[in-house]
């Protein structure tokens, strides 16, 4: 499945006013996915605590990685 990720803040897209993190609720180090409609999947206010693959994996096949 193709994704696009984009990385928002210094040496990025530019948002470093901090008005990004704080509509999204989130820290400089936090991170959302966006589904192409556009609806918020997936959203951690810091590091997450699962690797991006198997957060991926559950969004996408419904089941839970160990």
């Amino acid at each position: 499945m193709p994704l696009t990720i984009y990385r928002i803040g210094a040496g990025a897209l530019p948002y470093q006013d901090g008005s990004f993190t704080r509509a999204y609720g989130i820290d400089a180090d936090g991170g959302i996915l966006v589904r192409p409609d556009g609806h918020i999947a997936w959203r951690t206010p810091g590091v997450p605590l699962r690797p991006l693959r198997d957060i991926l994996h559950t969004l996408t096949m419904g089941a839970e990685q160990p």
